[in-house]
């Protein structure tokens, strides 16, 4: 999951929150800050083929949680480089011109934008289609993403990148949020790599 700016396609260059899964099923919670430096949270290992849930709490004036599996690891938070206004499923940067890619399962998105969890603002279920059931956004797909049987609903999406990681993305779902350089927000969704 990636949540970065629009101005600048190449994420490596900062603008961005985002989950990393490493093919050996390490992962780690990493933003650009307004000092123009990485902030990093590593998590577990976690196994691959097998699925996981995540969430973020991101608090720029707080603490920022990231939460896999049910177990919390934290950093201070800091106010990040630039809004933030697209977010990102299987490619590394929103035209998946730059190497780095997903390849697995992705079900039950949910976004606030704030650190209450209220009511999400954006949700995709992925029940075999790519609608936000709260109405709030478009969704795009590149490269026709496919479905699987799901982990929390019926059915959950599936990107088909096969050589993850140093590969430009051929399947990639985005989609327009809209969240300050000082907001508060909370993610989550279940991810099964492979």
């Amino acid at each position: 999951m990636l949540f970065r700016s629009n101005n600048n396609s190449n994420v490596a260059q900062g603008q961005c929150v985002q989950i990393i899964l490493s093919t050996t099923g390490g992962c780690t919670l990493q933003w650009y800050n307004s000092s123009s430096v990485w902030t990093i949270i590593n998590g577990p290992t976690v196994a691959i083929n097998t699925w996981n849930s995540f969430a973020v709490v991101f608090q720029p004036s707080g603490t920022v949680s990231f939460i896999v599996n049910g177990v919390t690891y934290t950093g201070t938070g800091s106010t990040l480089n630039q809004p933030i206004t697209v977010c990102t499923f299987g490619a590394y940067s929103y035209t998946a011109a730059t190497s780095g890619s997903y390849n697995g399962y992705i079900d039950d998105f949910r976004l606030y934008t704030s650190s209450q969890i209220l009511s999400p603002n954006v949700y995709l279920p992925f029940n075999g289609t790519l609608t936000d059931i709260i109405g709030g956004t478009t969704v795009t797909a590149t490269g026709s993403p496919g479905y699987v049987s799901g982990f929390v609903g019926p059915q959950a999406l599936y990107l088909n990148n096969s050589s993850p990681g140093g590969t430009a993305a051929t399947q990639y779902v985005t989609f327009p949020i809209n969240l300050s350089a000082t907001s508060s927000f909370v993610f989550s969704g279940d991810r099964k790599s492979t």
